[in-house]
């Protein structure tokens, strides 16, 4: 039991290293997901290759919760060309 709530309190505070650390690099790191994802620059990136940035962002956002709340609005408008991505 002792170390099942040591288990929970340790990936509480990993969380809160992660979301930490990449608060700093929220924006930069959204930004360089949302051209892969949108295909902005005319370079054609493969399907499965903007899948990936697109659970990576997904999977930013679900760890980081409140950390990376500064870059949600640029998430939210990269994620509209991804209807064809599933």
């Amino acid at each position: 039991m002792a170390n099942l709530l040591n288990t929970k309190e340790r990936k509480k505070k990993e969380y809160h290293i992660i979301g930490g650390y990449l608060q700093g690099h929220a924006l930069g790191l959204t930004a360089k997901l949302s051209e892969a994802i949108a295909d902005s620059n005319g370079v054609n990136i493969p399907f499965q290759e903007r899948r990936r940035c697109l659970r990576a962002m997904e999977e930013m956002i679900r760890v980081c919760r409140s950390y990376v709340s500064i870059a949600r609005p640029q998430a939210s408008s990269s994620s509209l060309p991804c209807s064809k991505l599933f």
